[in-house]
């Protein structure tokens, strides 16, 4: 996090990274208001800037408070560059369809750094749900409305 100039005596905090310091495991916590559904978890690292701050091995958890925390994934990185994709998609059973992830708080726990490295640098983290599926009106319809602004003249009133 960093601060930004002061402007009329009000400072101005932009959030764009993550740097941290101490022992580790070093963690990132995200808390939502309500149950949400993640697909994927997209975090930006840069080897070639950030050498030993670089994660390595990090660890995905997630759950409906922080006391309850269970772990998703577990993700070794091998030098990466860039926006790196975790899915988080759980295995159906019986050849069922993937299941997305739901939860209240998820966690991301970095274990290691590349050559072992105390600090920690993340660039940016993006947290994923699913794209909305389009909703098209009924196939044999005329007028096939499929954006709400053209739906409200759907029907004759």
């Amino acid at each position: 996090m960093a601060l930004g100039p002061s402007a009329y005596g009000i400072t101005t905090r932009r959030v764009f990274g993550s740097d941290s310091d101490g022992p580790q495991p070093h963690a990132i916590l995200v808390e939502f208001p309500r149950k949400v559904t993640i697909e994927k978890i997209s975090i930006c690292l840069n080897i070639s800037l950030d050498e030993s701050y670089t994660p390595s091995l990090l660890q995905i958890k997630a759950g409906t408070s922080i006391s309850d925390l269970q772990e998703v994934r577990q993700v070794t990185l091998d030098k990466p560059d860039g926006w790196v994709d975790i899915n988080l998609y759980e295995p159906g059973q019986d050849e069922e369809a993937p299941v997305p992830l739901f939860a209240y708080v998820l966690q991301v726990v970095i274990i290691a750094n590349h050559m072992a490295g105390k600090d920690t640098h993340v660039r940016g983290m993006r947290i994923l749900g699913p794209q909305p599926i389009p909703v098209y009106a009924d196939e044999h319809s005329p007028f096939p409305f499929v954006d709400n602004r053209f739906r409200l003249y759907q029907r004759i009133r």
